[in-house]
C-alpha cells in the first residue's frame, strides 16, 4: 500500500515541477512583449539584401529593437521599418518627440552592417557626421513614432569609390 502511495507522491511531484517549470520559463519570455515599444522607420537607397525580418537594430553595437517589416515604398527605395524597446532608448539618452516622427536628443543615422561573412546583416544607428546632410524621407512617416535617416553602408561606399574610379 505504501509503495502505491509514494508513486503517486512521486507522480504529483513531478507534474507539479513541471508546471512551476513551464511557467516559469514562459512568464520570463513573455517579457520582453509587455514592454512598450515604439515604431520606428528609415528608407535605404541600396539593397537590403541579407536584412531580414527580426534581424536586430543596433545602437553602437548595443541591441535596442528588431526589424518588424521591410517593403517598398514610392515602388524602388526601400522602407524598413523596426521597433524600438523605449526603455532601452531611453537608457541610450534618446528621446522622441510626442510631437512627431523625430528623435529630438540626438541626430542618428541607420546604416546597414554585414555580420560577419554569412552575408546576413542588421541595422546599425549611430551618431551623423557632423554636418552630414539630412536625406529626406523617401514618403511621409507620420505612422511611425520616429523616422532616422540613413546613410550608405560600407560596402555600397567601396562599390561606388570603385566605379567612380574605373569611370575616371
Amino acid at each position: 500500500m505504501s509503495e502505491t502511495t509514494n508513486r503517486w507522491k512521486l507522480g504529483l511531484f513531478v507534474v507539479l515541477s513541471a508546471t512551476v517549470l513551464f511557467g516559469s520559463v514562459f512568464w520570463l519570455g513573455a517579457g520582453q512583449y509587455r514592454k512598450e515599444k515604439l515604431s520606428g522607420v528609415t528608407f535605404f537607397h541600396e539593397s537590403v539584401q541579407g536584412l531580414d525580418v527580426g534581424s536586430d537594430v543596433k545602437f553602437r553595437g548595443v541591441e535596442v529593437g528588431r526589424v518588424s517589416a521591410i517593403s517598398f515604398a514610392n515602388n524602388t527605395t526601400p522602407r524598413v521599418e523596426f521597433e524600438a524597446v523605449e526603455e532601452r532608448l531611453r537608457e541610450l539618452g534618446l528621446e522622441v518627440s510626442p510631437d512627431g516622427p523625430r528623435p529630438v536628443t540626438m541626430d542618428l543615422r541607420a546604416q546597414l552592417v554585414s555580420s560577419g561573412i554569412t552575408g546576413l546583416k542588421f541595422v546599425q544607428l549611430d551618431l551623423a557626421a557632423e554636418g552630414e546632410a539630412v536625406p529626406a524621407p523617401a514618403e511621409p512617416p507620420s505612422r511611425f513614432d520616429f523616422y532616422i535617416p540613413s546613410r550608405p553602408s560600407t560596402t555600397k561606399g567601396v562599390e561606388d569609390a570603385v566605379t567612380r574610379a574605373l569611370d575616371g
